[in-house]
């Protein structure tokens, strides 16, 4: 008898120091759509209540943080050591300004920046993302499989 797979998890959130609501309302309903289970922590989110959410729920693949007004690398500044402390084993990606006036471009920044601010990858927009957690969810399904 084949057992059913539940959705792939994948934490959204906007950074502590921003409340622009409506591209993380919009990221929710594309990632729904694409059949993932979301879990929206909505605006003004603290790096430890993503952390903590992620240890809360045993199904993500990935996290995905945004902030519009610039402030991205200001509210993000302890991400880093935090994702060490709480040991989030799953992707984490950007997408927005991490500076006032300028938005964040991959190429702009080093490994090593990125690792301080806890970062894996900055994406451009939703259909970037969203092939990204494809890609990991086919990985996440193929090791459930295993498990049955």
């Amino acid at each position: 008898m084949s057992q059913e797979i539940e959705p792939a998890g994948v934490i959204i959130a906007v950074t502590e120091s921003d409340v622009h609501v409506v591209g993380n309302r919009v990221l929710e309903l594309a990632l729904a759509t694409e059949g993932f289970r979301v879990v929206n922590l909505g605006v003004c989110t603290s790096a430890r209540d993503i952390a903590e959410a992620y240890q809360a729920n045993n199904d993500i693949i990935a996290i995905a943080i945004g902030s519009i007004n610039g402030h991205g690398g200001t509210d993000l500044r302890d991400f880093g050591s935090i994702r060490r402390d709480y040991q989030l084993g799953c992707r984490i990606f950007f997408g927005g300004y991490l500076e006032v006036g300028r938005r964040a471009r991959m190429m702009d920044y080093t490994p090593g920046a990125l690792e301080t601010l806890g970062l894996d990858e900055i994406l451009d927009d939703i259909p970037q993302l969203i092939g990204r957690l494809n890609s990991l969810r086919l990985a996440w399904r193929e090791r459930r499989r295993g498990q049955f």
